[in-house]
């Protein structure tokens, strides 16, 4: 590759992906927009993924390899090694549209205040073939809603960001084992706006062994409730606080109590709390408690799913944000 930068960074981070990994890279050398570089990681895949991006000969395309430990420690890699002014993502399942790049190059450009821009996108299934559409809010309130108080709006594999605003804040928190991107676009908010571009420039793949199917979204609830109750912790008295990794695998942890108790929980709870707490994290050794009305919601016996929904993403991050989580060291 020369020795001039390119305008975009796109972070591809891909374990055991060999089904689709393949069509995904492709979908991205074929953009409109040329000025790029690819950076694939391979996060330790045990299948033919390493022999595909050994193959690839693109001068645009960088490989890296990563530890195997989480998606947030894979971007990160991707996202330190970018030597781009703006980083898109993208997932090794899904498809890039032609004109993608090129459409967001230009919203970033159009808008400085931005500094993460999604899109609409269509679902598709493993075969390729249309599902539905994914059609967020696209911006101001509505959209904020959507990150505090509801569903993701944002599609991680569909967004382009500044990459100052992304160092700016810290990158991805490795401590969260899913909804990491969610945290990242809270802790964006406090540095800028975020947009969603109401064109489907990417199309998601919906499969079996996506990370968010199956005892997936059991996670994607624990994880994505951490993140907004984080949201709220660390913004009150001024935004000044910043949660450690170990305070943050312990909110989860609470989170996960709360959301088993209301009726939800995994397939392999043993497997599946390995996962989340990461094999390093000692419970015992965690000074952090929760206390206080805070503390005490954790004694509610309501049961069923909505329940669940309804404290994990409205009650718990709203005292959050009113009381803040006490620590106790």
């Amino acid at each position: 590759m020369s020795g001039r930068l390119p305008r975009v960074s796109v972070l591809l981070c891909v374990r055991n992906g060999e089904p689709f990994v393949e069509p995904a890279i492709r979908s991205i050398l074929e953009q409109d927009w040329e000025d790029f570089e690819l950076i694939a990681v391979d996060d330790c895949s045990t299948d033919g993924t390493p022999d595909l991006l050994a193959e690839l000969r693109d001068r645009r395309v960088r490989r890296l390899r990563g530890e195997g430990t989480t998606l947030a420690a894979a971007l990160n890699l991707a996202a330190n090694s970018a030597r781009a002014e703006l980083l898109a993502r993208m997932d090794a399942d899904d498809l890039a549209l032609p004109s993608r790049l090129g459409r967001q190059v230009r919203f970033l450009d159009e808008d400085p205040d931005c500094v993460a821009a999604g899109s609409w996108a269509q679902m598709i299934d493993q075969d390729s073939q249309p599902l539905r559409p994914f059609h967020p809010p696209l911006s101001g309130d509505a959209l904020r809603r959507g990150l505090l108080y509801g569903s993701n709006p944002m599609a991680h594999p569909s967004v382009m960001m500044r990459a100052a605003a992304f160092r700016g804040v810290g990158g991805y928190r490795c401590a969260f084992r899913r909804a990491q991107d969610l945290d990242l676009w809270l802790r964006l908010l406090r540095v800028g706006s975020l947009r969603v571009i109401p064109e489907e420039l990417i199309l998601l793949r919906q499969h079996d062994t996506r990370a968010s199917a199956g005892d997936g979204v059991y996670w994607q609830q624990v994880w994505g409730s951490t993140a907004r109750a984080a949201f709220w912790i660390e913004t009150k008295d001024g935004g000044g606080r910043r949660l450690t990794d170990r305070q943050l695998v312990e909110v989860s942890r609470t989170f996960e109590q709360w959301v088993r108790r209301f009726g939800l929980s995994p397939r392999s709870p043993e497997a599946g709390g390995r996962a989340a707490t990461g094999a390093g994290a000692d419970a015992g050794q965690i000074a952090a408690r929760p206390s206080g009305v805070f503390g005490r919601l954790a004694g509610l016996t309501w049961h069923g799913r909505p329940a669940a929904f309804v404290v994990a993403n409205l009650v718990l991050p709203f005292v959050a944000r009113w009381i803040g989580w006490e620590w106790h060291g």
